[in-house]
């Protein structure tokens, strides 16, 4: 799908993995071409293990695919970038450093002025709704406020583009509710494009502008919707049900048909 003004384009995207030790190759990802519109929040679902992270992971430049291309802004994406920044299921908070040295991060790496650093961070606490936490260590921290410094962390370096990774899998049903909730608020004020991976439709129909659903390995696009009505969604919404539904009964034959 392919309208708008597209920030990023996926093209003709292969990917094969090639085990280091038997040479065996699996192709995981077949020929996937998509365009993502600038400023909309979009979820992909697939089956576990289908490639949705691989492609996240091409996209955000952390591995080459073995053929077709992702571009960005007019640029082929070759390796990583902040204008690209990836928000991850486990955290990946550095556990020697407080909150605002995990959020300061990246702006160090770009040489940013030390009071800047120290507004970005109070701004992003302010927003995340953790003030005072400023010199916790992610130990100190539950789950939930673990991934709000993750997020916080990505959006100080001011990316063009926010990639998520099931950011909310680790957490329990509760918190991943609030989470969503925050998530939506947190966005609503952000307004970056993103694309978020999830294996829960329910969080996809909650969060998403767009919904591309994937099929098993290799993965290849099955669903891709624009969804039209207003958010915040209501879980109760006509369009809602009839999309779960959709989406439930083709991710259920694809997981059905993987392992036959």
């Amino acid at each position: 799908m392919a309208q708008g003004n597209s920030v990023l384009e996926v093209k003709n995207l292969t990917h094969v993995y090639t085990d280091s030790r038997s040479h065996v190759e699996t192709e995981v990802i077949d020929n996937v071409s998509l365009s993502f519109q600038e400023g909309k929040f979009v979820c992909v679902l697939g089956p576990s293990g289908c490639g949705k992270t691989t492609m996240l992971n091409i996209i955000a430049g952390f591995i080459r695919p073995t053929s077709g291309s992702v571009v960005f802004e007019g640029k082929e994406v070759k390796s990583p970038s902040p204008e690209r920044a990836m928000v991850f299921q486990d955290y990946a908070l550095f556990p020697w450093l407080t909150v605002s040295g995990n959020i300061q991060f990246g702006l160090m790496m770009k040489n940013t002025p030390a009071k800047v650093r120290e507004a970005k961070v109070t701004e992003y606490l302010e927003m995340m709704g953790m003030k005072g936490f400023e010199h916790k260590y992610p130990f100190e921290l539950s789950g939930g406020m673990k991934q709000r410094v993750g997020l916080a962390r990505a959006l100080a370096v001011e990316p063009k583009m926010l990639l998520l990774d099931e950011p909310f899998g680790s957490l329990d049903a509760q918190t991943r509710r609030t989470m969503q909730r925050e998530l939506f608020r947190i966005m609503a004020q952000a307004k970056k494009t993103s694309i978020f991976v999830t294996h829960s439709i329910d969080e996809a129909l909650f969060l998403s502008d767009r919904l591309i659903v994937m099929s098993a390995r290799p993965t290849r696009v099955l669903i891709d919707i624009e969804l039209k009505s207003a958010k915040p969604r209501q879980r109760s919404d006509k369009e809602y049900s009839e999309v779960y539904e959709k989406v439930d009964k083709v991710i259920t034959a694809e997981v059905s048909k993987s392992i036959e």
